[in-house]
């Protein structure tokens, strides 16, 4: 079943979006920008839906908690919503007892998509409050399984895909019941930091399990570390051995630097973003969930000055930008995209340009 997973999510997302059960957020005109000091590719879209939208609260949410509407829960959903159900080939690494059962998760698609085949793996707690793992919680071997195999099935498709979480309040997410997003490689091309990651020499540090893992030569701090098998003979023991390896980096990273640098302790402090390609895994510990930027060129007629708040998601570490109008992408390029992206996470020392 596995190998049919991306014709199952393409086939499913084009005939939802044709009966309008998902809203996708079509883009008038997309920026390419090679021109970054990162030295990777950014691809701006603008998109005027998104001008109506509700402003982006500025109190960060509590995720640690499941809400009294839960619009994840499932087991059933909305009609067009779900592409299909699978069990995980483990039980989850909480569980103690030999006869749990798999877990179980359903494929959703994103009822407002920014991109075709944008799409979710929610596990299923049930109405067990015990067993429900909020958006706050590093992920478990079962997450792991459930989301390599999908990105496994879009390489061995030829179409390559990455897996994003935006792990904890000031990583981007919204909804506290524990999701993982995908979305296909887009424009043929491997999102910003994975590039990167292909097209640089893997440092000795990498194939060192007691090492650190290793930054991308990027202004804020990308650990990564490439996969340490081929995707046809990686295990869920290599990725479980990877994610915990960029966890002890990044919680090392954090308790090096000086209080008065950190968010609070707990959920806030505790955020990151994590990347899973079919070569590479990538965490960006974040310090913020929002940027202000400065209105120039999208001030109103008669006002002076002005701003606006930018949520930062997984997507824009990964080069995905969306916003609403011409001019508010010519503020944000203003102000500088490496920058926006240094101001919501923590400044690479170890880059010199």
């Amino acid at each position: 079943m596995d190998a049919s997973i991306p014709d199952h999510v393409a086939s499913s997302f084009a005939d939802s979006e044709h009966q309008g059960f998902v809203h996708l957020y079509r883009a008038t005109a997309t920026h390419r920008v090679d021109r970054c000091p990162d030295g990777w590719t950014h691809w701006g879209h603008v998109v005027p839906q998104l001008v109506d939208k509700p402003a982006v609260p500025p109190k960060t949410p509590d995720l640690s908690k499941r809400r009294e509407r839960d619009v994840l829960a499932g087991p059933t959903y909305g009609r067009g919503e779900l592409v299909l159900t699978v069990s995980s080939n483990t039980t989850s690494a909480s569980s103690s007892s030999a006869s749990a059962q798999p877990a179980q998760y359903a494929l959703v698609h994103n009822l407002h998509a920014l991109m075709p085949e944008h799409f979710m793996a929610i596990p299923l707690f049930g109405d067990d409050p015990a067993a429900f793992r909020p958006q706050t919680s590093d992920l478990v071997e079962s997450d792991l399984d459930v989301t390599w195999r999908v990105v496994r099935a879009y390489h061995d498709k030829g179409r390559e895909a990455v897996m994003f979480f935006n792990g904890g309040p000031l990583a981007g997410a919204s909804q506290p019941h524990l999701h993982l997003q995908f979305c296909p490689f887009q424009y043929g091309l491997p999102p910003g930091p994975e590039a990167l990651a292909r097209a640089s020499p893997s440092p000795p540090s990498a194939s060192d399990p007691s090492a650190p893992a290793p930054r991308l030569a990027l202004p804020w701090t990308n650990f990564y570390l490439p996969l340490p098998a081929a995707p046809d003979s990686l295990t869920l023991a290599d990725l479980w051995a990877t994610y915990q390896r960029l966890l002890r980096t990044s919680r090392a990273y954090l308790a090096s630097q000086p209080e008065a640098a950190l968010p609070e302790a707990g959920p806030k402090r505790e955020s990151y973003n994590l990347f899973l390609t079919a070569r590479h895994m990538h965490l960006v510990p974040r310090t913020d969930r929002l940027v202000v930027v400065p209105r120039v060129e999208s001030a109103r007629p008669g006002e002076e000055g002005g701003e606006f708040r930018l949520s930062l998601n997984g997507l824009l570490y990964l080069g995905y930008w969306y916003v609403g109008s011409e001019a508010d992408w010519r503020d944000t390029q203003r102000l500088g995209l490496g920058d926006v992206l240094t101001r919501a996470a923590y400044r690479n020392e170890e880059y010199h340009g």
